[in-house]
């Protein structure tokens, strides 16, 4: 009797072995589940935006063309283009925002980088012509990684304020 069921064991156990050396070791139809590693934000045109040495980081300087008018306010469209690696992750989801005041620039669309930025007022001479604004995409797929990376936008509003009558060619601020 004892013979038997040790003779039993071992040729369930070899039945065992031939089975998984035929199939594999792998379960069909379940893919394992990978995760964001890193994002590289872009322009709108997919193009790298080049580094800043003076900020120490990198830097992307737009010039304000209002496309459309919003609350009374022109305003332009914009939006980052996203590189994300590795090429094959189960969840391409994102999350941008910003770090600043709403009445200039808000993102619109979280997960794609379209953003709103708003016209600024010119209240005296000395208003700045350039209103920066540090962007941030992170890797909202759930995985444990802190994917993220910063770019700061800058606009220049010295155009915009030219085609208004707001800037005088004795303004020495800019």
């Amino acid at each position: 009797m004892k013979k038997t069921v040790i003779l039993l064991i071992s040729c369930i156990c070899l039945l065992a072995i031939m089975i998984v050396a035929f199939f594999g070791v792998n379960a069909s139809n379940i893919t394992p589940l990978v995760y964001i590693e890193t994002v590289k934000i872009k322009d709108m045109d997919g193009n790298e935006i080049p580094d800043n040495p003076d900020i120490g980081m990198r830097t992307l300087v737009i010039e304000f063309k209002p496309t459309i008018t919003y609350e009374g306010k022109e305003c332009m469209d914009f939006f980052f283009t996203t590189d994300i690696a590795p090429s094959n992750v189960s969840s391409r989801a994102i999350y941008y925002y910003v770090d600043k005041d709403k009445n200039i620039c808000e993102i619109t669309k979280p997960d794609s980088g379209t953003m709103l930025i708003k016209e600024k007022q010119r209240t005296s001479p000395k208003t700045n012509r350039y209103y920066n604004i540090d962007v941030t995409c992170k890797a909202n797929d759930g995985g444990s990684s802190l994917a993220t990376d910063v770019i700061r936008l800058r606009v220049d509003y010295l155009k915009y304020w030219e085609s208004k009558g707001l800037v005088t060619p004795t303004d020495s601020s800019l």
